[in-house]
């Protein structure tokens, strides 16, 4: 059983080593090849195509930034004349409190108003 298993260890270090040999010799040849150097050739100008592509995005990222920055100028100019948040804080609180002075009012007005009904009553019933 050992003899078996040796000699497929053999044939799996053998065959692993066939294939390497099998790369790198089709990789030199390539590598010498005219087709390897058109490729290169090719990959080389769409390189450069791509550069090209790629600088004109940068013109038209650059006039978006242009853009954009005069907007958000714009937008921080009408900004600042917005109330700060403290002065939102403070308007809420004098509003808190004129509703508290209102509704103290309107419990007044509303026994003011039963007095004069209940005077008048008195008074229409004593003619």
């Amino acid at each position: 059983m050992g003899d078996v298993r040796d000699w497929l260890t053999l044939a799996q270090v053998l065959a692993l080593l066939v294939s390497v040999v099998i790369n790198v010799w089709i990789y030199f040849a390539a590598r010498s090849d005219e087709r390897w150097k058109t490729m290169r050739h090719e990959f080389t100008e769409g390189d450069r195509l791509m550069a090209e592509r790629l600088g004109g995005l940068d013109r038209d990222v650059g006039a978006s930034k242009a853009s954009f920055d005069k907007r958000l100028s714009v937008l921080e100019t009408t900004v600042s004349g917005l109330p700060k948040h403290g002065d939102v804080r403070q308007i809420r609180d004098q509003l808190a409190h004129i509703d508290k002075s209102v509704a103290a009012l309107d419990e007044r007005t509303e026994h003011t108003a039963e007095a004069v009904a209940r005077i008048e009553k008195y008074l229409l019933e004593r003619k």
